[in-house]
């Protein structure tokens, strides 16, 4: 569970994502555009996007309400394989860094 600057309640599932605002819960899944449905992690960058980390290893934000997929999974995918990731991506720079069990690394634009 996150959760976010603006107070909502997330809660990663086996079936998506589920954002409660303190009265209904909505469920954004792999319909709505979230890379895979299980979802393992969170992260906020300073513009308020929330970043979503998923079993496969690829990562979607939602930024204004709507999901879009980061641009460079095919390059994170790889490099990652089966390990858990950890991550940071900072929208002033453009720049993901990310740690794996074998290392660390960053995709800029």
């Amino acid at each position: 569970a996150y959760q976010d600057k603006e107070g909502f309640i997330w809660f990663g599932t086996d079936n998506g994502v589920v954002k409660f605002d303190g009265e209904d819960m909505q469920l954004i899944s792999s319909r709505d555009g979230l890379t895979d449905p299980v979802v393992f992690g969170f992260q906020e960058d300073e513009s308020g996007k929330l970043w979503l980390r998923t079993y496969s290893g690829m990562l979607s934000y939602i930024e204004n309400g709507k999901i879009a997929k980061y641009p460079y999974n095919e390059k994170l995918v790889p490099v990652i394989g089966r390990s858990l990731i950890n991550f940071h991506y900072s929208e002033s720079s453009g720049k993901l860094h990310f740690m794996v069990r074998k290392g660390q690394g960053t995709i800029d634009e």
